[in-house]
């Protein structure tokens, strides 16, 4: 009997001790499973999106020295990757004197078609998850520079904040701008143009994620 109770006190102790542990596990994570942060059901939806973005930052050039940038870009989103849309850009040159042989103007005037390929990325700061997106963006168009209309490219990217707003992101772009200057009669030389911007994006019609709803 005493055997008996010894094992009965001695099974009833384990169970004790064992239960909470047992009871507390957890299910082992998928891990192919994707993060809500990724989901395109928690993620902000841009598919036939509309997105116009105010910016001005910096603009540093051979010929235009360092200037400021501003200008408006409007892109309708084809897919969650890609977009296609159009650019303008505005700034003036700061030193003059690398143009000095011509009788120009100061103002510059950019016109671009662009293309942007968007990724989903998630950011966490602090105990907060921050969607955005990391793009990359190509564009082909005209620069007027010293009175003059001028074949033009873009390369650059940017990263994109979106807030809880479903109609307002935050974005940061860095750009190269590819263009002839002329210096002088018949001559001219191609410069590279760098520009650091932020602006905001306004989405139309605001569309909130499937999470949102």
């Amino acid at each position: 009997m005493r055997r008996r109770h010894r094992r009965l006190l001695l099974a009833t102790s384990l169970a004790i001790l064992l239960g909470p542990l047992t009871s507390s596990a957890q299910p082992p994570v998928d891990p192919r499973a994707i993060p809500p942060i990724l989901d395109p059901a928690f993620r902000h939806r841009k598919r036939a999106q509309l997105e116009l973005s105010p910016h001005g930052g910096s603009y540093l050039g051979r010929s235009v020295g360092s200037s400021f940038l501003t200008g408006v870009r409007a892109h309708l989103h084809l897919s969650e990757l890609l977009a296609v849309g159009a650019s303008y850009d505005y700034s003036r040159l700061q030193s003059p004197s690398a143009l000095a042989t011509l009788p120009a103007a100061r103002d510059l005037h950019s016109i671009l078609a662009e293309a942007s390929l968007a990724n989903d990325l998630a950011m966490r700061v602090g105990k907060t998850l921050i969607a955005l997106d990391l793009y990359l963006t190509l564009g082909l168009g005209a620069l007027q520079i010293a009175d003059e209309w001028k074949l033009a490219g873009v390369v650059g990217g940017g990263v994109k904040f979106y807030t809880r707003l479903s109609w307002l992101a935050v974005r940061i772009d860095l750009q190269s701008h590819i263009h002839p200057t002329p210096t002088g009669p018949g001559a001219q030389r191609v410069d590279v143009d760098l520009a650091l911007t932020g602006g905001l994006s306004f989405f139309l019609p605001a569309r909130p994620s499937t999470f949102e709803r």
